[in-house]
Parts: structure tokens; sequence; C-alpha cells
């Protein structure tokens, strides 16, 4: 197979960009744009009080399972409202090291400011993914109006929760309620033509964590089932004015190679096979474009890392490139990058409100390049992609929150 790093890509990113199809026509179909988006969650949720400590301990530990292990030793402090006695705040921290800590300051239980060191750098405003929604929501509304002025739907690349800790179903969990009562009750009634709802997700690592039945999101998004998601196959498919939207399941994470495809719903080869069918279909019927999206990133240099080559789907979607104009949609990693390989767009969209990472790991000098940091310094930056759909081309324009820039508030148009 070949190496990742011996791949073709093309360095045409700019700050105002657009996009053209290939010679797939497509008079008879509408202009349209949709939004995506991904790991919005807050990290966790802490409604306990001076007189809860075994509760919270426990919480703790399964955080603690989950990201580092067994063998992890970490220590931390805890500080009570001296009024309410609710927790106020916690500091975490390997032990031996407590400069490596993360801070978290609550408010009602749920994660308000974090704070990483050394340095104290913030991660995490609740704020922004307040902004996030707030936005999505505003836009879609415009656009159930009047298509040609905002988005019709939206993607997700998913983490759209934190755990099934608190309980798995919209019901019981409060990730799912709030997700749901502020957010995805605030979206139109009304569908678009032909589609069963305005929110399209693919399922994320924190959306099995101790809820492997996915109970949280079957219960929240139930049309899901209607397009062929179900707890076995955790991958769906449709059509929309020309293009074709396809959404695979990168499935669970194993902290000792957190960036390993995990799904087994079915497993990576089958969905591997069903993805090829799906775009032998596109190229048949001469979609316009089409857009994949799936958790874990093809390519990118933060956090986890990408794909490795034996489980990434670029060499089965490579294929396909000179006769199909794709756009592939990532997150995991918390953080914005994009790429161009082999003609495929790649777009890690992990801004949505979670913790951000802020730093990256050096690549080879012929590793693909990214195009949205361009290495410089990263900040916090919560986002998400305006994409727009036309007989001219593709635009997409990434809108995003940098809370401690002099113009925190832009709108930059990704790719040229």
């Amino acid at each position: 197979m070949r190496s990742l790093f011996s791949l073709v890509f093309l360095p045409v990113f700019a700050i105002s960009i657009v996009l053209f199809p290939n010679e797939i026509q497509a008079d008879d179909y509408e202009t349209f744009s949709f939004v995506v988006f991904g790991d919005n969650r807050l990290p966790g949720y802490f409604p306990f009080n001076e007189n809860q400590i075994e509760e919270l301990e426990l919480c703790f530990e399964q955080i603690m399972l989950y990201a580092y292990g067994p063998d992890a030793q970490l220590d931390h402090e805890l500080s009570f409202d001296p009024t309410t006695g609710e927790l106020d705040w916690f500091r975490v921290w390997p032990v031996g090291a407590p400069d490596l800590y993360s801070l978290s300051v609550l408010k009602n239980g749920w994660p308000r400011l974090m704070l990483r060191g050394p340095g104290a750098n913030i991660v995490l405003r609740s704020e922004g993914q307040a902004w996030v929604y707030r936005s999505i929501i505003e836009d879609i509304t415009e656009g159930a109006d009047d298509p040609l002025s905002g988005p019709s739907f939206c993607l997700n690349t998913g983490d759209m929760t934190y755990f099934g800790f608190f309980g798995t179903s919209r019901d019981e969990s409060p990730f799912w309620s709030d997700l749901y009562e502020r957010f995805l009750t605030r979206l139109p009634e009304s569908n678009p033509e032909g589609l069963p709802g305005r929110y399209f997700p693919a399922s994320g690592n924190h959306e099995t964590w101790l809820d492997e039945n996915l109970d949280g999101l079957l219960s929240t998004v139930p049309y899901l089932q209607e397009m062929g998601f179900t707890v076995e196959n955790r991958v769906y498919m449709f059509d929309f004015e020309g293009c074709r939207f396809i959404f695979l399941d990168t499935g669970d994470m194993d902290y000792r190679n957190p960036s390993e495809w995990g799904g087994n719903h079915p497993g990576f080869q089958v969905q591997m096979d069903i993805l090829t069918g799906w775009l032998g279909e596109a190229v048949d019927i001469g979609s316009r474009q089409v857009f994949i999206t799936f958790h874990n990133p093809a390519f990118c240099q933060s956090g986890f890392g990408p794909l490795p080559e034996e489980h990434n789907p670029h060499y089965y979607i490579e294929p396909f490139a000179s006769d199909l104009s794709i756009t592939v949609f990532n997150g995991h990693v918390h953080t914005t990058e994009v790429y161009e390989v082999e003609g495929i767009r790649y777009l890690v969209l992990g801004g949505g409100g979670g913790e951000q990472g802020h730093e990256a790991t050096p690549q080879s000098d012929d590793y693909p390049e990214e195009m949205y940091w361009r290495g410089n310094q990263r900040v916090e930056d919560y986002n998400y992609l305006l994409v727009q759909v036309s007989d001219d081309g593709l635009n997409l324009q990434l809108q995003r929150y940098r809370p401690e820039s002099e113009n925190p508030f832009e709108s930059v148009e990704l790719y040229r």
C-alpha cells in the first residue's frame, strides 16, 4: 500500500477560495447550502456537592479509565462553593507533574471555562459552543424561509455527547437532553423536501462510551433508522439535489491507540465495500458532488493523529477522484485543519465547542500540506462550515469565533 507521505497534494489554499466541479452537469438542480460542524460536546457534567464526594470520585474514575487506562496515576483538587456547597472547580494532573494540569471552572455542573498548563492556556469557553449553536440555528432558520439565502440542513462529524454515565437515552442523559433542548428543538420544524430532518450526524467515539447500543443517538435522532442506520449497521447515505451524502462509523476509542479505526458495526473492510459501492453508483448517476463524513480524520497533525494507513478510507476514495468531486469531513482531534490530497478535499472540523487542541505534531516534508494554520500558532477557534453547492461550483466558508482576536467574528473562504 502506498505511504501517506508519498501522496500528491495541491497547495491551493488562499483566504478566498471557490471550488469548481468536474465535468458533471446538473442544470436541473437548484443551488443549496448546508452546514458542517463537530466535537461540540462540553467535557463532562459534574452536578455534585460537598456531600457527594463518592459519586464524584466514581465519575472521575470512569473518565480516567476511558482517557488514560487503568495504569494512569492522576491526582486532583476540588473546590466547593462556600454558600451552596456545589462543586465550583476542580484541577486534575498526572502524579508528580502538577504543572501539566487541567483546570475546569463550572456553572450549574457544566464546564464553563477550561485551562491547561503550563501557561494556563484557555482551551474551552462554554460561550464558544453557545455561539456555534446560536449561529447555525439562525442560518438554518433563514434558509428554511429562503433556501437561496441560507443553509437547509446540517451535518455533524461526531462527538455530540460526552458519555452515558448518567443515563443513555435522551430523557435520561443530560448531554443528549441539552443538545436536544438547546439546538435540535430550535431548528425549523419543517424539513427540506425529501429529507426526514435537518440534522444528520456520523457517530463518534463519545457516542458509544458507556452506551454501546447508541440509545442516546437513536432516541435523540430517531429518523436515522429510516435511513438505514441501526445499532449493527452504523452507516447510511442519502441523495439531495444531485449530491450524494455518505456517513461512515469509525467506532469506539481505545486509549492505547486513540487514532485507530474502532468501528465494528460493520467492520472496516465491509464499510469500505459499502463505500465503494455507493461511490460507484454516484459515478453512474452523475452526482455533481459527493460528501463523506466520518469521525476520526484521514489526515491531520493534531491530537491523536490520523487514521493508520491500513485503515484509512483515502485509499478507497482516491480511485473515484477523477470522476467525482469529493469532499470529506472529519473531527475527533478538536481543532480545524484543511488539506487537499490527490484531488480530494479533507476538512477536520473539530471546533464545535469541545475543549480545543492547540498543539500540532511536526510531519515529514512530504506529508500533505495543512492549509488552514500553515504552521502558525494555533488559538481558540470555534467554528462551523457553510457549504454552498451551485452549477458554478462549490463554495466553502468557515464561520469562526476567536475570542481573543481583534476581529473575533470572521468568515473565511477555503480552497481556490
